[in-house]
């Protein structure tokens, strides 16, 4: 739409011979961009079509960029030899290229080193709108990424819709942390090139590494410690953190070590609670590095420690005090010494005994915050065991378990119960008090007495008597008391011969009578019949030759006179007798008469 002036034509000589011409173009509406130098061997002679001279021209108004521009050339002035008027002669479809993204049409900021942000201005797409006509003037930008001169990537063109639509690009493996780079966007339509914007950026730390101390130290603080990456440069940084539920975020400069490393502690936090703790790294112009984050959850609170006090122990017991928090579950376990060397002691390794507090009641668990006690029986005396308390807690369905506290304790070897049960009564000199429990001790006797008139049950190995002693001492040992004799006894009295009885006198039953009776029967037949065998030799009986054979006492006196005899024998009468014994179902009749016998010569 206007005249366009080209101001000036210079031919001027080179060292090495020959002429040139230098063509700049210039004028009030447009600058000089480029000049092209066609160089001829003698003179100047400017062939048709042969030699070339292009002026880059840029448009003060790009407002109907779009509708394309009109050339017309009219004259060519050379400084030495005048003007040389052109016939008028326009060529028409000239298109400026479209105009560079303005100053601020985007602005990039970098995570770490990924992902770059990209963000576009908020009327760039309507502003390039204004000189886009759909097929014939359409706009197109190429995105390409720079470290310095090097091409590190590009992307194909896309119209500005298309552009304005991207803003995040992964460029990790392109990019290094702390590092600058630029992002180049070209402007071209299918008529050619337009202008360029350029836009820099810097890339941030890497992300950080997160560690928290031991879940077991304490239930209500927690310490986080902050490893920066071996890329970043340590001692004062810059860093942004928060812990979930607790503090607000904080922007603040720490000083790390020379490990890289800092550590915030929190002493406020919650048993059996959940935390997330989120920290980035900045650089001194604030760019952040990739946020890292660690969850972590508060166990239950650690028991008390167990002291001295607060455990009773016997030959074969142990009771365990503790004072429970509202809350939590404890789990008691005892182990037993299994040997020592060196000082190092080994342990069993399962529990011999073990308890949960609070013990499950009817499907609830039931708590008392109050101080509780459990006693541990069945344990060896004499022997060394330990206990071991922990306190547990469920956090999203994990259960965590406390630090354990625990203590060694070793049971009595002897106790005085196992005495005063056998019903003995247990002192020590000096009337000395007599302590429940005892330790091994082979200096320490204890003398057991009797009750009163109870003696010890030991005899006389001699005599076999009891001794009559009524004391006997012992020693606690390794293995309970040492041997003694129980129970007392009494002493028996004075041995006496034993009372003659008379026999009771009592009837006599039907069988000793009918025993009796048959006895009398048997001797009085044994008599008759001795009598009747007597008379038969005597009275009317006789030998063969007549002479009595009856024996009379006299008979081993001097021979009497046989007259005689006969006349006394003969004369006494012994009567008669009949005897009659009925013995069961049959009887018998035994008669014997004695005649002539004296009264001397009676049997």
């Amino acid at each position: 739409g206007a005249d366009y002036t080209m101001a000036k034509a210079v031919v001027s000589t080179q060292s090495t011979g020959g002429e040139h011409v230098d063509i700049s173009c210039s004028g009030a509406d447009y600058t000089m961009a480029k000049a092209v130098v066609s160089t001829q061997s003698t003179g100047i002679t400017v062939v048709a079509g042969t030699d070339s001279y292009d002026c880059e021209i840029t448009l003060s108004d790009a407002t109907n960029i779009q509708a394309g521009v009109t050339l017309r050339v009219k004259e060519i002035k050379y400084d030495t030899k005048g003007s040389v008027t052109l016939p008028v002669k326009s060529v028409e479809g000239f298109y400026a290229g479209p105009p560079a993204l303005g100053t601020g049409a985007v602005t990039i900021s970098a995570v770490g080193k990924s992902p770059v942000l990209l963000t576009w201005g908020g009327t760039l797409a309507a502003d390039v709108a204004k000189y886009t006509e759909a097929g014939k003037y359409e706009p197109v930008y190429v995105l390409t990424l720079k470290k310095s001169t090097e091409t590190l990537k590009t992307y194909e063109a896309k119209s500005i819709t298309d552009l304005v639509a991207t803003t995040s690009y992964d460029w990790s493996a392109e990019l290094e942390f702390l590092s600058g780079y630029t992002v180049e966007i070209a402007a071209s339509t299918s008529h050619g090139p337009g202008g360029k914007s350029s836009t820099s950026f810097k890339t941030g730390n890497d992300k950080a590494t997160l560690t928290v101390s031991d879940v077991k130290v304490s239930s209500t603080s927690r310490s986080v410690t902050i490893t920066l990456a071996a890329s970043s440069v340590g001692g004062a940084t810059k860093i942004k953190h928060q812990l979930s539920g607790k503090t607000a975020e904080v922007t603040e400069v720490k000083t790390f070590n020379e490990d890289k490393q800092y550590t915030i502690e929190f002493d406020d936090l919650t048993p059996l609670n959940s935390y997330t703790f989120t920290v980035m790294v900045l650089t001194d112009d604030g760019i952040p590095s990739q946020p890292a984050s660690i969850t972590f959850n508060q166990g239950p609170t650690k028991p008390k420690a167990i002291n001295t006090g607060d455990i009773a122990l016997t030959d074969g017991t142990a009771a365990i005090s503790f004072e429970p928090a509202a809350g939590f579950t404890y789990r008691i376990k005892v182990y037993k010494k299994i040997s020592e060397v060196d000082g190092v002691k080994t342990w069993s390794t399962d529990p011999v005994a073990t308890y949960v507090y609070p013990e499950p009641a009817d499907g609830a668990r039931r708590r008392r915050d109050t101080k509780q006690t459990y006693t541990f029986p069945g344990l060896a005396g004499n022997t060394e065991y330990k206990v071991v308390m922990t306190s547990e807690g469920t956090v999203g369905g994990t259960v965590l378990v406390s630090d354990p506290v625990e203590m060694e304790f070793k049971t009595f070897a002897c106790s005085k119960a196992t005495l005063t049960a056998a019903q003995v009564a247990v002192s020590l000199p000096a009337d000395a008090a007599v302590s429940d429990f005892h330790r091994p001790d082979e200096n320490t006797v204890f003398t057991l007495t009797c009750p009163t008139d109870l003696v010890i049950n030991e005899k006389d190995t001699a005599t076999g008597a009891l001794t009559k002693v009524t004391t006997q001492t012992v020693t606690c040992t390794a293995s309970g008391w040492s041997k003694f004799t129980a129970p007392c006894v009494a002493v028996p009295e004075p041995t006496q011969p034993p009372p003659v009885t008379e026999p009771v006198k009592e009837g006599l039953h039907g069988g000793a009578i009918a025993g009796i009776v048959i006895g009398v029967i048997v001797f009085l037949l044994i008599v008759i019949i001795l009598i009747i065998c007597i008379c038969r030799r005597g009275g009317g009986g006789g030998t063969e030759n007549g002479t009595s054979q009856k024996y009379s006492p006299r008979d081993n006196e001097g021979e009497p006179d046989i007259g005689a005899k006969e006349a006394n024998g003969d004369n006494v009468s012994m009567g008669s007798q009949t005897a009659k014994v009925e013995l069961g179902d049959e009887e018998e009749a035994v008669e014997a008469k004695v005649e002539g016998e004296t009264a001397e010569e009676k049997v």
